[in-house]
């Protein structure tokens, strides 16, 4: 009886931790950092070797700002080693295998924590902003989504369907959600959009849309509002990790899920960034000990602030600015996506969606989903804005479309070489 009584008292605090104040989030992810440290240390092959290589003891790992003290890791770092050597190797593990090629196409298999097999737990990790909008946890299982996903899921209160399906009959899945009448559509930004360009205004009527997995810009986020009456809330997490942060109603930055996540930023140099300074956004899953990601290289540029938000909540908020990876080269320089962006932001609430696209070794065209009817004159401004970036011998091409193309996962990218033959 005692048992259990501490068992729900324990639960009961981690799934309250994230409305509590910043030092009792930093109090308890120092404690979760010295435990997942000591385990790694002594079960996976990958650890106990950097621990020996760096000469550093594992037991001196005991605080956040000691984690600096470890090397950061990405994709490549795991995929230089035999599976086995990265995974706790003390136990036997049932968890499922997944894979993910990201933008790179290049393939990457993974093993969950157990925490998220746990329906309340992805419950919590992906619904969060409704128990911030007095919704109990216990209700949250009720909660009726539609789901629009590479791989789809099976459980009982949802309607998910895959990728493949609505890309090849979005007519006939835009009329299932309709049918099904969710309380939440999730999937990716321009997914969202791509229905919401597919529906006449308040044909479907949703009170919570999702985004994930893409920039949200401010002008889809207003049309798909507009269309379903609903609230957009962003969301952002790796498919390594899972959820890592969510906006509250400010929708000013994501709040970092604290009980899960510890979310760094660095410089090019792995070096830490000022509060609120833009750098690579590096992330420590506090849950998963079958294969542990420890300041795990997400891939993205962001930033972060310690400051409390206007709601209320002390956790850190985290803006993404996109991946780190991606960028043109033109004439031998190498134009990164944060320079484009800059120069697309005086347009922003002009744009729902844009793609830049280099079609060859000297001509970019700029493809652009308009919010609001153009003329000629705004696509003008937007090419000889793109045109200030590159130079003067670049061809810069600005065109009206109702589109961009989308990966075979689904997503959309912002820049593409199409130059390079495939």
């Amino acid at each position: 009886m005692i048992e259990d009584l501490l068992q729900r008292i324990k639960r009961a605090s981690f799934y309250t931790l994230h409305q509590r104040s910043l030092r009792a989030n930093q109090k308890w992810q120092d404690s979760a950092i010295q435990r997942l440290v000591f385990h790694v240390g002594q079960t996976v092959p990958f650890w106990t070797t950097i621990f020996k290589k760096e000469g550093t003891d594992m037991t001196s790992i005991n605080t956040r700002s000691d984690l600096t003290r470890l090397p950061i890791t990405n994709k490549e770092t795991y995929r230089q080693h035999y599976i086995d050597h990265y995974l706790d190797n003390s136990r036997p593990i049932f968890s499922p295998w997944r894979t993910t090629s990201g933008s790179t196409g290049e393939p990457f298999t993974f093993q969950l924590g157990y925490s998220r097999l746990d329906p309340q737990y992805d419950d919590f990790a992906r619904l969060r902003f409704l128990l911030w909008r007095n919704v109990l946890l216990s209700k949250l299982s009720r909660v009726a989504p539609a789901r629009i996903k590479i791989t789809p899921e099976s459980r009982a209160n949802g309607l998910y369907i895959s990728m493949s399906e609505f890309r090849g009959n979005p007519t006939g899945s835009i009329k299932r959600i309709n049918a099904f009448k969710p309380d939440i559509l999730e999937s990716y930004a321009s997914i969202l959009l791509d229905i919401s360009n597919r529906v006449a205004k308040n044909n479907i009527r949703i009170p919570y849309a999702i985004s994930y997995g893409e920039m949200l810009t401010s002008a889809a986020r207003s049309h798909v509002e507009q269309v379903f009456d609903c609230e957009v809330y962003d969301r952002y997490g790796v498919e390594e990790v899972g959820v890592i942060a969510t906006e509250c109603a400010r929708h000013n930055g994501m709040h970092v899920h604290c009980e899960s996540m510890f979310v760094e930023i660095v410089d090019h140099e792995d070096g830490p960034v000022s509060n609120g300074g833009r750098g690579r956004v590096i992330v420590t899953d506090l849950l998963n000990y079958n294969m542990p990601f420890i300041r795990y290289d997400t891939g993205d540029y962001g930033r972060l602030s310690h400051e409390t938000c206007a709601c209320g909540l002390q956790t850190p908020r985290l803006w993404i600015e996109g991946r780190h990876g991606a960028s043109i080269s033109l004439y031998g320089r190498k134009i990164h996506h944060l320079e484009f962006a800059a120069a697309m932001e005086r347009f922003s609430g002009l744009i729902r969606q844009y793609q830049i696209a280099k079609t060859n070794e000297s001509a970019l065209q700029i493809r652009i989903v308009p919010a609001t009817p153009f003329n000629g004159p705004i696509l003008t401004d937007i090419a000889h804005e793109i045109q200030l970036l590159v130079g003067e011998h670049a061809l810069v091409e600005a065109t009206i479309v109702s589109s961009v193309h989308a990966l075979p996962s689904g997503k959309s990218q912002t820049l593409v070489d199409e130059s390079i033959p495939r």
